[in-house]
This record gives C-alpha cells, sequence and structure tokens, in this order.
C-alpha cells in the first residue's frame, strides 16, 4: 500500500542481493519490492485527463495515490467539480476512474451537513458505467481543502481497493473486477481546476509473466530434431557446480534448451527448477548467450530462481561442443551442464 506522505528519495532503486543461478543465501525466496515514481510535474490541472507514462504490461500489483484540493462550488447537493485517479486505461475513453466530489445535503442552513462522495465508473467510448458510490462524512476535508485517494490493484484475485481520507487513508470500498485491474495505464482526471500536492505511482511487475515465450516442450522438441539447427543448439542438462555458499546456493538442477535467437541464442528452461518450481514451466526464458570474438566463449544474461537478470561479468564457455560452462565471477560460482543427444 502506498503510504499518505511517503515525501522520500524519488524514484528509488533499491539494491537487491546478487542472486543468480542461485538463489540468494540464506533465504531462497524473491522479495518483490514495488517500483515508486513520482510524477512531479503534475500540480495544477483543469478540466482533463492525463494518462501517465509507465509500464502498460501485466502486473503482480498497482497502486496509484493522489493527493490534492479543487476549486469546488458551494451549493446545495453536489458540486459539479471533482478530482480523481484513474486505471485500466486503453486510452483517453476507455478506463476505469475513481472521483472525490464535495456535497452538501444542508446547504446554508444553520445546520449543514457536508460530505465527500466517492464514486467508481467504468468508462468506455459507448457507455459510462457506474461501479458504486459512497458518502464519506467521517476522516475527510470539505470545501477547498486537502484530501487525498487512492487505489490498490491486485492482479492474483483481480481485487480493486479505493481508499481516501484526509490525514490518513481508509478503506473505503473493495470489489473484485471482471478483468485484470493491473493491465493498464493509470492517471489522473478532475473537473474543474484541482491543486495536486503529491501524485505517485507503484508497481510491482510479474517478472516470472515476462520470461514467457511463444516455445512449448512440444515446438522446443520438434525444432532440435531438425537436420538444420547450429551446433550450440540442444537439450542441456545439469552436470555439477563449484559454488560459495556464502555468496548463493542452487536454485535448481536445471535441463535447458538452447535455440538461435537474433545475434545469439536463448536459453530456454525446460525443467529441474527446485526453488519457485511451480512458477518455472517448459520455454520460458532462462538466458541468453552473445558470442564474442573468442572462440566458444560468450557473454552471458541469465535469469535467476527469482527471475530477476543477472549479466555482470557472467559469461560462459565450450568445451569439445559438450561442456557448457556457466561463470559469475561476482558470487565466485560456476555451474555446468552437459549436453544430450537430440531427442533428451
Amino acid at each position: 500500500m502506498i503510504h499518505p506522505y511517503p515525501y522520500a528519495m524519488k524514484n528509488i532503486a533499491v539494491p537487491l542481493c546478487l542472486i543468480m543461478v542461485f538463489a540468494c543465501s540464506p533465504n531462497a525466496a524473491a522479495t518483490d519490492i514495488p517500483e515508486r515514481t513520482y510524477h512531479d510535474h503534475i500540480r495544477q490541472i483543469c478540466d482533463t485527463t492525463i494518462l501517465l507514462n509507465g509500464s502498460d504490461t501485466e502486473a503482480k500489483y498497482k497502486a496509484i495515490e493522489m493527493r490534492g484540493r479543487v476549486n469546488v462550488t458551494e451549493c446545495q447537493g453536489l458540486s459539479p467539480e471533482y478530482l480523481g485517479v484513474i486505471w485500466g486505461a486503453e486510452s483517453a475513453n476507455d478506463y476505469y476512474s475513481a472521483v472525490l466530489q464535495c456535497g452538501n445535503d444542508a446547504y446554508n442552513h444553520f445546520i449543514e451537513a457536508p460530505y465527500v462522495l466517492l464514486k467508481a465508473t467504468h468508462h468506455t467510448p459507448d457507455s459510462i458505467v457506474e461501479i458504486g458510490q459512497w458518502k464519506i462524512k467521517s476522516n475527510i476535508a470539505y470545501g477547498k481543502k486537502d484530501n487525498t485517494i487512492a487505489v490498490e490493484l491486485n492482479a492474483a484475485n483481480n481485487s480493486v481497493k479505493l481508499l481516501a481520507g484526509n490525514k490518513s487513508l481508509h478503506l473505503i470500498h473493495q470489489f473484485t473486477s471482471t478483468v485484470n485491474p493491473t493491465l493498464g495505464y493509470s492517471g489522473v482526471t478532475t473537473c474543474g481546476c484541482a491543486d495536486i500536492s503529491l501524485l505517485v505511482t507503484e508497481h510491482e511487475p510479474d517478472l516470472a509473466a515476462s520470461l514467457t515465450t511463444h516455445w512449448t516442450l512440444h515446438d522446443i522438441d520438434d525444432y532440435l530434431s531438425s537436420a538444420s539447427h547450429n551446433g550450440i543448439e540442444g537439450f542441456w542438462k545439469y552436470l555439477d557446480r563449484d559454488n560459495d555458499e556464502r555468496y548463493c546456493r542452487l536454485g535448481g538442477k536445471y535441463t535447458v534448451a538452447i535455440i538461435k535467437s537474433g545475434d545469439g541464442y536463448d536459453i530456454l528452461f525446460i525443467d529441474g527448477a527446485q526453488t519457485n518450481s511451480p512458477l518455472w514451466h517448459a520455454g520460458m526464458k532462462k538466458g541468453h548467450l552473445t558470442p564474442t570474438i573468442f572462440e566458444n566463449h560468450y557473454d552471458l544474461t541469465w535469469f535467476d530462481a527469482t527471475f530477476r537478470p543477472a549479466s555482470d561479468e557472467c559469461n560462459a564457455t565450450i568445451e569439445q561442443n559438450a561442456i557448457l560452462t556457466l561463470n559469475f565471477p561476482l558470487l565466485k560460482s560456476s555451474i555446468r551442464l552437459s549436453k544430450m543427444p537430440t531427442g533428451k
């Protein structure tokens, strides 16, 4: 969840421990740290919808939080002005929104009855469908004062959480979306003029999904059974390792396939994962080999057991067209694979 006042270092890139062929010692589990971005260039907006720069790809989790005030018209009932956030945007005319709108059920009465309405809507080019609306009468500021609105999106269960408040955020409503709510862009929307004091997004990418390829085990087997493929291409199976347990530990005894791709070779996972084994499927990208000027020597990019890339000083060598050694100097470790006969 995004905290109400996260005034801290912006666009923090948290350094992770080095986890490559192996999972990081002592704990092999992945630690997912959302990427946070502050959009300080958006401060005053009027009658507009803005899609924010950022990823529109699938994610495990997304959130957007905005704090600001709108120049409301004081009147009986709802004022026409509002400010809010949007998500799942395919375009400026196709998105979901949650907005805050000031209201008063007893304007100019001796005892007034102010409130803030939180309204969620699905906008399409052809229609506007209301998801729901909720009157907020506590932990909220009325009139031309700052409030915060936030939406948290979870791909695991398609949940959408709507939060709002003045000094702190409170859960107002939660519902299940019919589609993955993390897909598409996030943004902001206003009617009237608004002053924005904070706009921040969080994004936790689905690293496993990012390694999915079009290859299936059947397609890989058919391709490698043909007579036309390159000599390095084929199935390779775990042979042995030389690793320092102080830096890393084995994430699996992998069987992989090496297939020509562009100027190098993709390493595709086949079997043998131990860490995060339910998330690894045949055909996922495990790494990439790029030839160097030296014969049988390659620059190596490797995706570790927690789906994160490693490439700094990593390299690979092939001996006798039968032994592939993956070297990780910064981890003082290496792993060897042996080539398997065609057809495994």
